[in-house]
């Protein structure tokens, strides 16, 4: 029997013993079950059946538990958008959060192109701890319709159906697994896509073979919708009860329809306005603390309570059509539009779930609704959204049987992915990692224990005069600011790395920290053209010496600065490059937890990084102090190993808290920057200015 803990899957089988197994197709119980997963694949799944046990099978006992297929959320936002702000945390502790609740696919129904689609291949691969990611891309809507209002490129807005149909053709080389259209025609509030335009998009996009979900409000757009030829409603009529003729046409079509009950609950005041709700086990432990908190900060702005009111009846008739719907046989598929408001990643299927037993839908077309619905509108009912031989083994055990009360999922015994039991206690931490310590996005935090501060490869006498002068001459370099003296260091460490053959880390190293300054003086004298070069070998030089040195962390933070280097360059990228220097900075973190650089580097990082994406002066005094407490307890004898940036510490700790408006600390730390290195330019420049 297992805890929460994972397992290493180091045998050939995993059995799982005497569970009661839900076969979703059929709604009933089997009994006293076996269920035996073999890599990723379920072998085989029904009565149980005697066996011989040998070191190659892991027996898991699942008496007195359900066994069913993994969750799926059909409608969720990585990013965050809502009308109340737009939330951002880091993107691996949402998917963390969706895998700690037994929710092992997601269908992103509009994102940033580059972002979603980049996560979608990096789970494909195994490079990304996640649910199976489904998405649309970027969302079909009006210029000033719903979809803009974000300030992320997240929509597509044609104004014409020529501009349309291309604008289809474009995307379908992302292979969507959806298109998108947002119709709110009639909308007080924004602007939308005309029926005329709608009907193009899904005209074209059924050419090439791509289903269609429309996200409509009331019951005149799913009208619309249903007459231009849509396969999805994304959300619920809400307005008032749909009629027989609309379900007559929706099951001759095969429509289906995504509710979303819960955010109409979040936006009438439900979730929004109920802090008990925290104390409930799935959202205290998979929701991470800065959501709590900024949900605590929403339900104080002035007027919400006026907002909730005029969503009221939202949930009534939402919750109404609904179960007519199902009573009518519509295909339903759960999804929660998870990034608002109290629609919480992960935790608020559950109650999308409890929503829709509420509505009068019974328990087991709601657990078909989250399993194997939702896997057949993606085309993945193949593989996906039932527990049967040949699937794959996404697999969901909770304590207690849904069908006599659909609340018992959420007392979740164990979450298999992939055919791996997943270790809840490790995604706990990533989704609220300790107070003082960073998120670790990959791989086990007891790795850390055995972390590398330093390098130590051991070099010859000549070279390492050669790299102690290259050091000099690039720390004069930065001190007066001059890019001739960093190119200078540079050009004696690639004459030495030519020489160099027993693969040494540090003339590597010391490239890309050349890479690094010069990069850094274009970029802040306003010269990308100049700065693009260092920047792109700067990261060549840092992946060649992350493969000479692959534990020592101070390179991954380096690259992940390095990342934000480019997101200068290219603004359009912010959010598949911003995911991917939160990835290198856990790993950094996770290797070497007491270097004062990898600190450093985060809390520079924090300090350029506006606050709704995680950073900010509070964040990066925090990283910074840190920094600098390392940096005085650091003791480095070899003048080969790296030892700068505690000047640069102390002086970007000043200009963090002269952010903050405290200018006597920045005045403070400024000093004692120039104390560690009264030559540094930047320290003396900066203090200046708070002078005046």
């Amino acid at each position: 029997m297992l805890p929460m803990k994972g397992t290493e899957n180091n045998t050939d089988f995993i059995y799982l013993t005497g569970g009661d197994l839900l076969d979703v197709t059929r709604g009933e119980i089997i009994s006293d079950s076996l269920v035996i997963i073999k890599g990723d694949t379920i072998v085989y799944a029904g009565p149980a059946k005697t066996f011989e046990k040998s070191p190659e099978i892991t027996v898991i006992d699942c008496s007195g538990k359900t066994i069913l297929p993994g969750l799926f959320d059909a409608h969720i936002h990585l990013g965050g958008a809502s009308t109340l702000g737009y939330i951002f945390i880091e993107d691996a502790r949402k998917l963390s959060a969706f895998l700690y609740s037994g929710v092992t696919s997601v269908f992103d129904l509009g994102a940033v192109k580059d972002l979603i689609f980049s996560l979608r291949e990096e789970e494909k691969n195994n490079k990304l701890q996640s649910p199976r990611i489904f998405a649309v891309g970027p969302v079909f809507t009006s210029p000033n319709g719903h979809g803009t209002e974000y300030g992320v490129p997240m929509s597509a807005t044609p104004t014409t159906e020529n501009e349309a149909r291309e604008a289809v053709r474009k995307l379908i080389k992302d292979k969507p697994d959806h298109i998108k259209i947002i119709y709110e025609k009639g909308s007080e509030r924004l602007t939308s896509l005309s029926y005329e335009l709608m009907e193009a998009i899904i005209d074209e996009a059924h050419k090439n073979n791509i289903p269609v979900v429309t996200h409509i409000k009331t019951f005149a757009h799913a009208k619309d919708a249903l007459k231009a030829g849509t396969d999805g409603l994304a959300h619920m009529v809400t307005d008032q009860e749909v009629s027989q003729d609309f379900l007559d046409e929706m099951k001759k079509q095969g429509v289906y329809c995504i509710p979303t009950l819960s955010v109409f609950e979040s936006f009438s005041g439900g979730m929004m306005a109920k802090t008990e709700d925290q104390n409930i086990p799935l959202i205290s432990q998979g929701i991470s603390r800065e959501i709590l908190a900024d949900l605590d900060k929403k339900r104080e702005i002035p007027g919400i309570n006026e907002s909730f009111k005029a969503w009221s009846e939202t949930l009534h008739f939402a919750k109404i059509n609904a179960k007519k719907m199902s009573d009518f046989g519509i295909k339903l598929a759960v999804g929660t539009d998870a990034g608002n408001p109290a629609v919480f990643f992960g935790p608020s299927v559950h109650r999308e779930m409890e929503l829709m037993v509420e509505a009068g839908i019974p328990p087991a077309e709601v657990i078909k609704a989250a399993t194997l619905n939702a896997a057949e509108i993606l085309g993945k009912d193949d593989r996906l959204g039932t527990i049967f031989k040949g699937k794959l083994a996404d697999i969901l055990v909770v304590d207690g049987n849904p069908m006599d009360d659909i609340r018992n999922t959420q007392n979740i015994f164990m979450v298999i992915k992939n055919g791996q039991v997943l270790d809840r206690e490790e995604l706990a931490l990533k989704i609220n990692p300790p107070e003082d310590a960073p998120a670790h996005p990959e791989g086990k935090t007891e790795t850390s224990k055995k972390a590398k501060t330093m390098p130590s490869k051991v070099m010859d006498s000549s070279a390492k005069t050669q790299i102690i002068e290259a050091k000099k001459l690039l720390k004069k370099g930065v001190n007066t600011w001059d890019p001739e003296l960093m190119k200078k260091a540079r050009d004696v460490l690639l004459g030495l790395m030519a020489r160099e053959k027993n693969g040494s880390l540090y003339p590597v190293y010391y490239i890309a920290l050349s890479d690094y300054r010069l990069a850094t003086y274009y970029l802040t004298m306003g010269q990308m053209d100049k700065a693009e070069p260092y920047i792109k070998e700067g990261q060549d030089y840092l992946k060649k010496a992350m493969e000479l040195e692959p534990d020592f962390g101070e390179l991954d933070a380096f690259y992940a600065y390095m990342l934000g280097f480019e997101i200068a360059l290219n603004p359009e990228k912010a959010m598949s490059l911003g995911f991917q220097t939160y990835q290198y900075f856990g790993k950094a973190f996770e290797k070497s937890p007491e270097n004062p650089r990898v600190h450093y580097l985060k809390g520079v990082s924090d300090l350029y990084t506006p606050a709704e994406y995680g950073g900010g002066a509070d964040a990066a005094i925090k990283r910074l102090a840190k920094s600098v407490d390392l940096f005085e307890k650091e003791k480095i004898e070899d003048p080969v190993k790296p030892s700068w940036g505690k000047d640069e510490a102390y002086t970007y700790l000043a200009m963090a808290y002269n952010q903050k408006g405290d200018k006597d600390k920045a005045e403070e730390l400024f000093q004692k920057a120039l104390e560690v290195n009264p030559e540094f330019g930047m320290a003396k420049d900066e203090w200046e200015k708070i002078k005046k």
